[in-house]
């Protein structure tokens, strides 16, 4: 960890997956320590996956930095190999056509390339997070944030599940009786003076289903 110790720019806190460095500005990085370890942890599990020889060495392109991005292998079709897609889409797809042949299961196997090094039970837990958060509302609003100009910071899986960690520790600490203003910190609904449409938070009516996943993830995790 690096107090005002990498570069400046507006963000109170960064987390860089080349250096696996979270940095903390002097004046402005308390309250942004679980929203950068939320990344740093979702990055640890993507490193813990075999990479092919010859990108060794080589930074890996954003969505290889972070297993949200994947968490499962993509489920390939048998008879036509370039359909590839997640076990939410195929689930939603199988219930939006019953009788469809092509989206039987026995037509459909997990992509044999996906790479090895996280236990499946990890990638089922990570994926079933990653599909309550498209569930959520939130992704709604954060789309609306990012507008059509944006490079999409906003709804990217990574920042939406940092920000709904941030909620889940507040949540957490609620429970036991405590609170760390240094981990999270987050404005409220009622405190956010904005447009509710535009507010990049779960609501307290939201955060349920997510705090199970997230309850899930650390229940499953072994190291």
């Amino acid at each position: 960890i690096g107090f005002g110790s990498r570069g400046s720019g507006k963000a109170s806190a960064h987390f860089e997956p080349g250096n696996i460095v979270i940095n903390l500005t002097k004046t402005k990085g308390a309250g942004s320590l679980a929203h950068e370890w939320f990344h740093a942890i979702d990055n640890y599990f993507a490193r813990k996956r075999e990479r092919p020889v010859e990108s060794v060495g080589k930074a890996p392109d954003m969505q290889e930095a972070y297993i949200t991005y994947r968490p499962e292998p993509l489920l390939v079709n048998k008879k036509h190999p370039a359909m590839r897609m997640t076990r939410a889409e195929l689930s939603r797809y199988q219930a939006n056509h019953p009788n469809a042949p092509l989206y039987a299961e026995g037509n459909w196997e997990p992509d044999q390339n996906h790479p090895k090094g996280v236990r499946p039970q990890v990638e089922k837990a990570f994926a079933e997070l990653v599909a309550t958060l498209n569930a959520s509302p939130m992704l709604q609003r954060a789309k609306v944030i990012d507008g059509k100009t944006s490079d999409g910071y906003w709804s990217r899986i990574i920042e939406r599940g940092a920000r709904s960690f941030e909620t889940y520790v507040i949540a957490r600490l609620a429970d036991q009786g405590f609170r760390n203003d240094y981990l999270a910190n987050v404005q409220t609904l009622e405190e956010f003076s904005r447009d509710p449409g535009r507010y990049p938070y779960l609501t307290p009516d939201e955060q349920g289903p997510v705090n199970e996943a997230f309850d899930k993830l650390f229940a499953t995790l072994e190291t």
